[in-house]
């Protein structure tokens, strides 16, 4: 006789719940997955309700895919909007979980526990004919996303702004709708420093926090590098198995470690008091707040984004008053980056009191073992339901759950749940609270991992670096608790597109280009040698200041996205000739533009271009390209060593050659120093110019 398969319900049909089904599948379980949306990937889907259409991963290709299925086109840049993880998404469900398994548009209403029967019944709305059904199902997975409904404080008298101009982030689209307009930004989560940088060159901006954060850019260096700092994506830099000292996951750091934390972070970002007072962070005993912005950090300290500290206290009409004494008048615009909190209102409140569930706390709502399941419910279970989950993590959980439910796996003893929930409740009361529930990536998917048998991949015939950086495609393989259908195949084409990405970024193919661009941003003090080789062509020193101004390219300008693409360089001084010692007046602008690449191994330069006459900086002929080459150079200063990157152009203007020799120093992610040398030749030049740029 035939055995009957157990059902499940998956509510969500994002990358939590596509995951889930996949992996219920390979352990033999008929899963069913539920969707309110018409469309396919939660927050990235197509038509998101959450993100704007500009908007990017905050962490890589190679963490924001699943361990056994490559992204459509491996050779993709590394940082991929809405759009490219929606295509992804669709792709992994028609490969895995096939339509007649996925009810979009079905809106779950209740579930609730058949009483005897050991059972759930899922109600659900159909939204294009409003037709109600119903059905039995063994288990239920909840699968909606941690960022299920926008977090909107009480802050008296907000009703008092003018109607239809206040908004949550999640409702933000793009600039178009704020040009010229004073703008305040509230909260310093991820999305608050991503939309100030977004509006800073078309609106002006008042970004209020209460709490200094750090900001990291997508692209760090990797700081034990023998040569010129190979910079990768963030996480690739944090998540690697020689940061650790233990495997287990650290769930609550001691003050101790706090510390550890902050040196780390300051190791690529500094103190940050040189960019603003208020981004400084003292209390280094304390956990580090982070946001993720390219530009931020450069656009306060160039004075386009203000930034105010405190909490909004009040709103009267149109003004604005912060709990320190501020107060901002004549505000446009509030955007509410103030994050998001769970709800689950298909689950019965008995069942949620069970779960200890706090629909306002955003870190920990649910008391949960490892944030997935409890030992009073053990048929219903919760996979990405935790602040900053990254998919190789969700993933884990899926096969844990399925694992579980097709009794491959025992469930934990009374004394493990226990402990278990307890840390939770720990994470939950800490003070300051924390930013992630599960900070420690890597002993969170070594722990799940090893609950499951499976064993990470570190292959030999990959670089070092390859092995030791922990992404998804590591955890591929099959075990006997927790089986794949799925070939390793895809999961080592996974790892040779993070082999070819870190050689890329080693031979200044790759990533230092954006670096160096975007730590252009800015003022600088410049110093200028021109030595001639002609007696009738006058030699001389330049000193005085230059200014790197961000705007938008004509091509960009279109999008309606504020991708920092283009600088006005604008420079200004004084030129002392050496022959006559007549001081001169002098002003010179360039455009430099970053080259836009769709592909990992295209070469990466910073194009530069005269500008028209005037004062409108207009872009106007071509001059050179700025392209980097991987030639070691490192020289001490008194507080450590700086690393050097080394960049050459060439180009005939007129009659004119020009050869030019481009270094950058960085310290962390900052250019501490740079510089340039042309050597010019022609029929009336013959002279060498030597650039030096500080801060």
């Amino acid at each position: 006789m035939k055995s009957i398969r157990k059902t499940v319900a998956v509510i969500g049909a994002g990358c939590s719940g596509l995951t889930t089904a996949k992996a219920l599948l390979e352990v033999g379980l008929e899963p069913h997955v539920f969707d309110q949306s018409y469309q396919l990937g939660g927050i990235w889907a197509r038509d998101p309700p959450l993100s704007w259409p500009s908007m990017r991963s905050n962490v890589s290709k190679h963490t924001c895919s699943f361990s056994d299925f490559p992204h459509p086109d491996p050779t993709t840049s590394s940082y991929l909007h809405a759009s490219q993880l929606a295509e992804y998404l669709e792709a992994y469900a028609v490969k895995f979980v096939t339509s007649d398994r996925i009810s979009l548009g079905h809106r779950v209403t209740s579930v609730k526990r058949e009483q005897g029967k050991g059972k759930w019944t899922v109600h659900w709305q159909e939204r294009s004919d409003d037709r109600f059904g119903s059905r039995l199902f063994d288990f239920v997975v909840v699968a909606t996303g941690y960022f299920a409904k926008p977090s909107i404080p009480s802050i008296p008298g907000l009703e008092t702004f003018p109607d239809g101009k206040v908004i949550h982030s999640s409702q933000y689209e793009n600039p178009s709708a704020f040009r010229g307009k004073r703008v305040a930004v509230i909260g310093a989560g991820f999305s608050g420093a991503e939309i100030a940088a977004d509006l800073a060159i078309h609106a002006e901006v008042f970004h209020i926090f209460a709490r200094p954060f750090y900001v990291l850019p997508r692209h760090l260096p990797v700081l034990d590098s023998d040569q010129s700092p190979a910079f990768l994506p963030m996480e690739l830099v944090f998540n690697r198995r020689t940061n650790r000292s233990s495997f287990d996951e650290m769930t609550l750091p001691d003050a101790a470690e706090f510390a550890e934390s902050h040196k780390l972070i300051r190791a690529f970002v500094g103190d940050q008091a040189d960019v603003h007072p208020e981004l400084h962070v003292r209390e280094v005993n304390e956990p580090a707040m982070i946001s993720i912005s390219d530009h931020y950090a450069e656009l306060v300290r160039s004075h386009k984004i203000t930034i105010v500290k405190g909490k909004l206290a009040s709103v009267e009409g149109a003004a604005l008053a912060i709990d320190l004494g501020t107060v901002i008048p004549d505000v446009d615009r509030i955007i509410l980056s103030t994050g998001y909190c769970s709800s689950f209102p298909f689950l019965d409140p008995n069942e949620l009191t069970a779960f200890s569930f706090q629909s306002k706390d955003t870190i920990v709502p649910l008391l949960l073992y490892r944030n997935m399941i409890h030992p009073n419910v053990r048929d219903i279970a919760f996979v990405g339901i935790y602040r900053g989950p990254y998919w190789g993590g969700i993933e884990l959980q899926a096969r844990y759950i399925a694992a579980l439910f097709s009794n491959r796996l025992s469930f934990p003893t009374d004394d493990t749940f226990r402990h278990g929930i307890n840390k939770q409740r720990v994470i939950r009361n800490f003070q300051p609270r924390l930013q992630f529930s599960h900070p420690g990536y890597v002993g969170f998917m070594n722990l799940l991992a090893h609950d499951l048998s499976i064993t990470p991949l570190i292959d030999p015939q990959y670089p070092t670096l390859v092995n030791e950086i922990v992404i998804p495609a590591q955890f591929a393989s099959s075990s006997r608790i927790s089986p794949r259908e799925s070939s390793w195949d895809n999961g080592s084409k996974l790892l040779d597109s993070l082999a070819t990405t870190i050689h890329c970024s080693k031979s200044g193919t790759q990533y230092i280009a954006p670096a160096v661009f975007r730590a252009l941003h800015g003022p600088w003090k410049l110093e200028r040698l021109i030595t001639s080789r002609l007696p009738n062509y006058p030699s001389g020193v330049f000193t005085g200041t230059a200014t790197f101004s961000p705007r938008l390219s004509a091509i960009n300008d279109m999008s309606f996205t504020s991708e920092i693409d283009e600088y006005l360089y604008k420079e200004e001084g004084t030129l002392r000739l050496e022959q006559s010692f007549t001081e001169l007046a002098a002003q010179k602008s360039y455009v430099y533009r970053l080259q836009q690449v769709t592909r990992d191994s295209e070469p990466h330069c910073i194009d530069v271009f005269f500008t028209k006459p005037g004062e409108s900086g207009a872009v106007d002929t071509f001059f050179h390209s700025i392209c980097f080459v991987n030639q070691v150079t490192e020289t001490e200063k008194k507080d450590g060593k700086e690393m050097r990157w080394k960049a050459t152009g060439e180009h005939l203007c007129a009659d004119d050659m020009y050869k030019s020799e481009y270094w950058f120093n960085f310290q962390g992610v900052q250019i501490s120093s740079f510089g340039f040398a042309w050597d010019v030749r022609g029929p009336q030049k013959d002279y060498r110019a030597v650039s030096k740029f500080v801060r």
